[in-house]
């Protein structure tokens, strides 16, 4: 049986396990997610609130993590990534209970802050063991077929959550559909207990030492935001995000408004993620035949013309049509900014890395509620989603470029 030093890379099978339960855990994180995010909003306007209250309801989710990112990096360096998944699950059991319990606009945003400092920490800590444990050994190729592999469960559960939690709201309710978000993230907690830690915490600083690196780790994000390639790869995540969480958050409004339940809005949102999971097993090859700049413009600007083109049509089959090439389009993102942040981070502060990237998704999912909420308030929801959609596609062009220009720098 293979063996690994304590808090060190796990070697040959357990490693084989450690890489299978983080798979498992990342699952069931965003079958937890994927299923909350689209509910929040139409649950909002049943309990009375004005579409600016739901918008702010949506941003609540990442605001606060938003702020808390860089610092939530440098905690899972200093104390280890087992130890930020514990108080992670421990935030999304949380705000399960507030949710199931009780009701109000003003607790719901609560909750969603809870949510979203819960999930922050999850979220990254599982993103930073899976760059460690995909990327110590191997080749390039490798590294990106293991980030890839595990990508897939995370599509998996952004399949299933729509789909669950659309079928358990039209079934039961939306008090129900939070039932069943608590009880996955008590399973998420449960699993989350089997992680270790693949390289040693720096836990072992004095705590003068510890405050010092705390307020010392926004000196370094910014250090390493100062690189091209860091800046660009937050710049990609950040769109992708924006274009993903304008599906996830506001097509329920959308389609409710024109007469589709929540089973269909289900249906329509797993799509995406079927495809999303359907795509990214070709990364990989796409990546030895095309510059990752290609894959990029591809991936972003298709995205944000079929999100846009959605709010363009009533017709089933379009709607599914569009919610495919999105899901397809977008499923590149996620493993394409993980190996992109691999390769521009030293180890020793990959936490800070990964929790820039964080924050930019993070800055995404608020900043984009809080702009289609206030588009949606002076033009309507179909302007809203094709002037967004339009705009994303813009400034999608441009980082493509920019990371054009630095490939071909060398």
């Amino acid at each position: 049986m293979s063996a690994a030093p304590k808090g060190g890379i796990p070697a040959g099978s357990l490693a084989r396990r450690q890489i299978m339960v983080l798979a498992l855990v990342a699952g069931l994180y965003w079958v937890a997610h994927s299923m909350l995010r689209p509910l929040i909003a139409p649950y909002a306007l049943t309990l009375g609130a004005s579409p600016l209250t739901a918008g702010l309801a949506v941003g609540a989710f990442s605001l606060l993590p938003s702020l808390l990112a860089i610092a939530t990096g440098f905690l899972g360096d200093f104390f280890g990534n087992r130890r930020l998944l514990q108080f992670g699950s421990a935030g999304m059991v949380a705000s399960g209970v507030l949710l199931v319990l009780l009701d109000g606009p003003g607790l719901l945003i609560l909750s969603q802050v809870i949510a979203g400092t819960g999930m922050l920490a999850m979220w990254l800590a599982i993103q930073s063991l899976m760059t460690f444990l995909a990327t110590e050994t191997g080749s390039v190729d490798e590294r990106n077929k293991r980030i890839t592999n595990l990508s897939l469960f995370v599509s998996g559960g952004q399949l299933a959550g729509p789909l669950l939690g659309g079928f358990v709201a039209d079934a039961a309710g939306y008090r129900s559909s939070f039932a069943v978000f608590l009880m996955l993230s008590g399973l998420v907690a449960l699993a989350s207990q089997q992680i270790r830690d693949p390289v040693p915490p720096q836990r072992e600083q004095d705590a003068g030492d510890f405050g010092r690196r705390l307020l010392n780790s926004h000196r370094v994000a910014l250090d390493l935001l100062r690189q091209q390639g860091v800046f660009l790869t937050a710049a990609i995540s950040f769109l992708a995000l924006f274009l993903i969480d304008m599906r996830i958050a506001f097509f329920p409004v959308y389609l409710g408004e024109v007469g589709f339940s929540p089973l269909w809005i289900g249906l329509l949102l797993s799509t995406s993620g079927a495809f999303a999971f359907l795509s990214r097993p070709i990364l990989p090859a796409l990546l030895r035949r095309l510059r990752t700049s290609l894959v990029v413009g591809f991936s972003l600007v298709t995205g944000a013309l079929a999100i846009g083109s959605v709010a363009l049509t009533e017709t089933l089959w379009a709607l599914f049509a569009l919610a495919a090439v999105a899901g397809a389009a977008l499923g590149f993102t996620q493993p394409l900014t993980l190996a992109l942040i691999s390769d521009h981070t030293p180890k020793e502060n990959r936490g800070i890395g990964v929790g820039l990237r964080v924050l930019a998704n993070r800055s995404a999912t608020w900043i984009e509620p809080l702009a289609f909420s206030l588009l949606l308030s002076l033009v309507g929801i179909r302007p809203t989603f094709v002037y967004l959609a339009l705009a994303i596609a813009g400034l999608s062009l441009i980082v493509a470029l920019a990371l054009s220009r630095l490939e071909k720098k060398g």
